[in-house]
Protein backbone atom coordinates (compact mmCIF):
# COMPACT_ATOMS: atom_id res chain seq x y z
CA UNK A 1 0.00 0.00 0.00
CA UNK A 2 0.74 3.55 -0.22
CA UNK A 3 2.02 3.74 3.53
CA UNK A 4 4.25 0.88 3.10
CA UNK A 5 5.97 2.37 -0.15
CA UNK A 6 6.60 5.81 2.10
CA UNK A 7 8.18 4.22 4.63
CA UNK A 8 10.63 2.42 2.24
CA UNK A 9 11.24 5.53 0.55
CA UNK A 10 11.50 7.08 4.65
CA UNK A 11 13.61 4.33 5.81
CA UNK A 12 16.03 5.08 2.42
CA UNK A 13 16.57 8.92 3.11
CA UNK A 14 17.16 7.76 6.87
CA UNK A 15 20.32 5.21 6.17
CA UNK A 16 21.76 7.76 3.77
CA UNK A 17 21.48 10.84 5.54
CA UNK A 18 22.32 9.00 8.66
CA UNK A 19 25.43 7.17 7.40
CA UNK A 20 27.33 10.34 5.54
CA UNK A 21 26.96 11.86 9.07
CA UNK A 22 28.46 9.32 10.90
CA UNK A 23 31.21 8.40 7.82
CA UNK A 24 31.91 12.18 7.22
CA UNK A 25 32.73 12.92 11.04
CA UNK A 26 33.93 9.70 12.03
CA UNK A 27 36.65 9.87 9.03
CA UNK A 28 37.41 13.53 8.75
CA UNK A 29 35.92 16.13 11.67
CA UNK A 30 36.32 13.83 14.53
CA UNK A 31 39.36 11.57 13.39
CA UNK A 32 42.24 12.58 15.57
CA UNK A 33 44.34 10.76 12.75
CA UNK A 34 42.97 12.52 10.27
CA UNK A 35 45.74 15.22 8.86
CA UNK A 36 43.79 18.40 8.76
CA UNK A 37 47.07 20.86 8.13
CA UNK A 38 47.73 19.72 4.53
CA UNK A 39 46.55 22.06 1.65
CA UNK A 40 44.73 18.82 0.33
CA UNK A 41 42.80 17.89 3.47
CA UNK A 42 42.05 21.76 3.94
CA UNK A 43 40.24 21.51 0.99
CA UNK A 44 38.63 18.21 1.96
CA UNK A 45 36.98 19.87 5.30
CA UNK A 46 35.92 23.06 3.54
CA UNK A 47 33.91 20.18 1.45
CA UNK A 48 32.74 18.61 4.73
CA UNK A 49 31.49 21.46 6.21
CA UNK A 50 29.60 22.86 2.88
CA UNK A 51 27.69 19.62 3.32
CA UNK A 52 27.53 19.93 6.74
CA UNK A 53 25.45 23.18 6.24
CA UNK A 54 23.25 21.47 4.05
CA UNK A 55 19.92 19.93 5.32
CA UNK A 56 20.75 16.46 4.15
CA UNK A 57 23.49 16.31 7.55
CA UNK A 58 20.68 16.22 9.62
CA UNK A 59 17.91 14.86 7.62
CA UNK A 60 17.43 11.90 9.61
CA UNK A 61 16.40 13.91 12.74
CA UNK A 62 13.26 15.37 10.31
CA UNK A 63 12.29 11.88 8.84
CA UNK A 64 12.15 10.53 12.11
CA UNK A 65 9.35 12.73 12.17
CA UNK A 66 7.80 12.38 9.03
CA UNK A 67 7.50 8.73 10.01
CA UNK A 68 5.86 9.93 12.76
CA UNK A 69 3.44 11.71 11.34
CA UNK A 70 2.51 8.66 8.80
CA UNK A 71 2.85 5.86 11.13
CA UNK A 72 1.47 7.58 14.30
CA UNK A 73 -2.04 5.08 14.50
CA UNK A 74 0.40 2.23 14.72
CA UNK A 75 3.04 3.50 16.53
CA UNK A 76 1.09 5.80 19.32
CA UNK A 77 0.56 2.61 21.71
CA UNK A 78 4.81 2.78 22.25
CA UNK A 79 5.00 6.40 23.04
CA UNK A 80 1.69 8.18 24.48
CA UNK A 81 2.08 8.46 28.16
CA UNK A 82 5.00 6.72 27.95
CA UNK A 83 7.32 9.53 28.44
CA UNK A 84 8.55 7.76 31.97
CA UNK A 85 9.81 5.09 30.03
CA UNK A 86 11.94 6.36 26.98
CA UNK A 87 13.36 9.09 29.72
CA UNK A 88 14.45 5.93 31.72
CA UNK A 89 15.78 3.82 28.92
CA UNK A 90 17.59 7.72 27.58
CA UNK A 91 19.13 7.75 31.34
CA UNK A 92 20.42 4.09 31.38
CA UNK A 93 21.72 4.74 27.52
CA UNK A 94 23.78 7.67 28.54
CA UNK A 95 25.05 6.20 31.81
CA UNK A 96 26.31 2.91 29.70
CA UNK A 97 27.68 4.07 26.71
CA UNK A 98 28.53 7.61 27.71
CA UNK A 99 29.93 7.84 31.39
CA UNK A 100 30.58 4.42 32.15
CA UNK A 101 31.86 3.09 29.18
CA UNK A 102 32.85 6.35 27.49
CA UNK A 103 32.39 5.75 24.29
CA UNK A 104 31.56 9.41 23.27
CA UNK A 105 32.05 12.52 24.75
CA UNK A 106 28.88 14.41 24.07
CA UNK A 107 26.56 14.53 21.72
CA UNK A 108 28.25 16.63 19.41
CA UNK A 109 30.83 13.90 19.30
CA UNK A 110 30.29 12.05 16.74
CA UNK A 111 30.54 8.19 16.33
CA UNK A 112 27.77 5.53 15.90
CA UNK A 113 27.43 5.45 19.77
CA UNK A 114 26.58 9.41 19.79
CA UNK A 115 23.93 8.81 16.59
CA UNK A 116 22.04 6.24 18.59
CA UNK A 117 21.67 8.67 21.70
CA UNK A 118 20.53 11.19 19.54
CA UNK A 119 17.88 8.90 18.15
CA UNK A 120 16.50 7.32 21.44
CA UNK A 121 16.65 11.40 22.03
CA UNK A 122 14.25 12.45 19.09
CA UNK A 123 12.07 9.02 20.24
CA UNK A 124 12.26 10.41 24.37
CA UNK A 125 10.88 14.31 22.91
CA UNK A 126 8.09 12.78 21.08
CA UNK A 127 6.76 10.62 23.75
CA UNK A 128 7.26 13.41 26.01
CA UNK A 129 4.76 15.48 24.03
CA UNK A 130 2.02 12.79 23.59
CA UNK A 131 1.73 12.19 27.41
CA UNK A 132 -0.08 14.49 29.81
CA UNK A 133 -1.54 16.52 26.68
CA UNK A 134 -3.50 18.88 28.96
CA UNK A 135 -0.40 19.76 30.93
CA UNK A 136 1.02 22.24 28.65
CA UNK A 137 -1.86 24.17 27.93
CA UNK A 138 -2.47 24.32 31.20
CA UNK A 139 0.86 25.92 32.22
CA UNK A 140 1.32 28.39 29.30
CA UNK A 141 -2.15 29.34 28.69
CA UNK A 142 -2.50 27.98 25.20
CA UNK A 143 0.75 30.60 24.67
CA UNK A 144 2.82 28.60 22.17
CA UNK A 145 6.30 29.40 22.24
CA UNK A 146 7.75 26.18 20.78
CA UNK A 147 8.73 27.30 17.59
CA UNK A 148 9.90 30.45 19.09
CA UNK A 149 12.70 27.84 20.65
CA UNK A 150 13.27 26.12 17.79
CA UNK A 151 14.09 29.48 15.74
CA UNK A 152 16.24 31.43 18.36
CA UNK A 153 18.30 28.83 20.14
CA UNK A 154 20.83 28.60 18.12
CA UNK A 155 21.88 31.68 17.51
CA UNK A 156 21.72 32.83 21.01
CA UNK A 157 23.89 29.48 21.76
CA UNK A 158 26.35 30.23 19.47
CA UNK A 159 26.80 34.08 20.07
CA UNK A 160 27.11 32.93 23.81
CA UNK A 161 29.96 30.64 22.89
CA UNK A 162 31.47 32.90 20.41
CA UNK A 163 31.47 35.12 23.50
CA UNK A 164 33.63 32.43 25.62
CA UNK A 165 31.12 33.29 28.13
CA UNK A 166 32.32 30.40 30.95
CA UNK A 167 30.69 27.84 32.95
CA UNK A 168 28.52 25.35 31.25
CA UNK A 169 25.92 25.92 33.81
CA UNK A 170 26.34 29.62 33.40
CA UNK A 171 25.95 28.97 29.78
CA UNK A 172 22.54 26.94 29.81
CA UNK A 173 20.90 29.30 32.26
CA UNK A 174 21.70 32.76 30.71
CA UNK A 175 20.92 30.84 26.84
CA UNK A 176 17.78 28.87 28.24
CA UNK A 177 16.25 32.74 30.00
CA UNK A 178 17.39 34.67 26.43
CA UNK A 179 15.83 32.16 24.63
CA UNK A 180 12.26 31.72 26.42
CA UNK A 181 12.41 35.49 26.49
CA UNK A 182 13.18 36.24 22.84
CA UNK A 183 10.14 32.90 22.04
CA UNK A 184 7.93 34.58 24.50
CA UNK A 185 8.03 38.01 22.54
CA UNK A 186 8.18 36.45 18.98
CA UNK A 187 4.62 34.44 19.99
CA UNK A 188 3.13 37.60 21.58
CA UNK A 189 3.92 40.40 19.04
CA UNK A 190 4.69 38.14 15.50
CA UNK A 191 2.95 34.62 15.88
CA UNK A 192 -0.27 35.32 17.03
CA UNK A 193 -0.91 38.09 15.02
CA UNK A 194 0.16 36.01 11.90
CA UNK A 195 -1.78 33.41 12.84
CA UNK A 196 -5.03 35.66 13.40
CA UNK A 197 -4.23 37.13 9.98
CA UNK A 198 -3.93 33.37 8.48
CA UNK A 199 -8.00 33.19 10.18
CA UNK A 200 -9.23 36.31 8.56
CA UNK A 201 -8.40 35.78 5.52
CA UNK A 202 -9.44 32.54 5.28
Amino acid sequence: NSITKINIILLIIFSSSFFLNYFLNSNYSNNPFFDSISLENQKTLFYVKIISTTVFWYLYYFIIGIFFYYNFNSIKRFFENKALIWISIYVIYILIFAIYKQQYLSPYFYNMYAQIALCILAFTTFSVSFTNNGLADKLLRKNDISYGIYIYHMPIINTIIALNIKGTIFKFLISSIIVINLAIISWVFIEKKAMLLKNKIK
